[in-house]
């Protein structure tokens, strides 16, 4: 057996619109890649899922206490409202927790929206490669 050398036949035309394309828009690429399949992101999601439920279960512990809590501390103060004296959670502490709270809450919608997108992305190609 022997290598027999391929060779095309593409018009001049075909060739420019061909080279136009792949160089100003990379047509191919989004079509023939699923980032969501493959494993380095569908790892990576998971790992950022677990560091959203985690600064999202920091950000709720300190803002509502677990039942019973308030009890056991005798205190009748109601912290939520960065009211109440002593301890370093008083009155500066409620805008640092809203503001993680506002970033938790960023990352959450950030990762649903890039899963949303993928999610088009893949209805579109089953669409257009299935309906030619």
């Amino acid at each position: 057996y022997y290598e027999l050398e391929v060779e095309y036949f593409m018009s001049s035309l075909a060739l420019d619109l061909l080279s136009t394309l792949t160089r100003n828009y990379l047509w191919m690429t989004p079509l023939t890649t699923t980032p969501q399949l493959e494993s380095e992101n569908a790892e990576q999601l998971s790992e950022r899922i677990v560091t959203v439920a985690e600064k999202l279960e920091q950000c709720s512990c300190s803002n509502y206490p677990q039942p019973g809590l308030p009890a056991l501390l005798g205190s009748g103060e109601d912290t939520s409202t960065g009211g109440g004296g002593g301890g370093g959670r008083g009155g500066g502490g409620g805008k640092g927790e809203k503001g993680a709270l506002a970033r938790v809450t960023r990352s959450s919608c950030e990762i649903a929206l890039e899963q949303c997108q993928g999610q088009q992305s893949q209805l579109a190609k089953h669409v257009v490669m299935n309906q030619l």
